[in-house]
């Protein structure tokens, strides 16, 4: 999708999914399952929706971008956290901090650096005609993954689910 101006329903899809993430961490029972059911796909259908595969980007150059707007704000991001949960043990649980490797909340901006990285040659060899039978088989990927009961680092392990909706987002 060639996009050269914002969208004016996109950015309204992302401010409801950003209020959604807010209301889900303030309730619990009934409303925040159901929240939780669709917040995080719809964020990642969003940003497979705005991915172009058709940039002026080679790989190299699209990495070298996304590094630069992804990895290196959460790395920052770490380190910020990190001495918050010396200094306010009450509001940033360290024992959860070093559970998930990161500050609570930024494992999805390294889950969607990892989509986009997979993404781009999905559809770059696929096109969208083809990109379902990619999702087929991450599907088994992530089934497969997810009989196993141990947690990756960083939450890696959430990438190949999200990966599935950031691809049909693309289609």
């Amino acid at each position: 999708m060639n996009l050269t101006k914002r969208l004016d329903y996109i950015d309204i899809f992302k401010g409801i999914c950003i209020l959604l993430v807010v209301l889900g961490h303030c309730v619990s029972g009934i409303p925040h399952f159901y929240i939780y059911a669709f917040h995080v796909p719809l964020f990642f259908m969003i940003s497979g929706y705005l991915f172009n595969p058709d940039s002026n980007y080679n790989f190299l150059g699209f990495l070298k971008k996304r590094t630069t707007s992804l990895v290196v704000p959460l790395i920052l991001w770490t380190f910020i956290a990190v001495p918050l949960t010396w200094v306010l043990p009450n509001y940033f649980p360290t024992e959860r901090l070093f559970q998930m490797y990161l500050p609570p909340g930024l494992w999805f901006i390294l889950t969607l650096f990892l989509c986009e990285t997979i993404a781009y040659p999905i559809f770059k060899l696929f096109r969208t005609k083809n990109v379902w039978l990619a999702c087929i088989l991450i599907s088994i990927v992530a089934y497969i993954q997810h009989l196993n009961p141990d947690r990756l680092p960083y939450n890696i392990d959430n990438t190949p689910i999200c990966l599935i909706y950031y691809l049909s987002g693309g289609v």
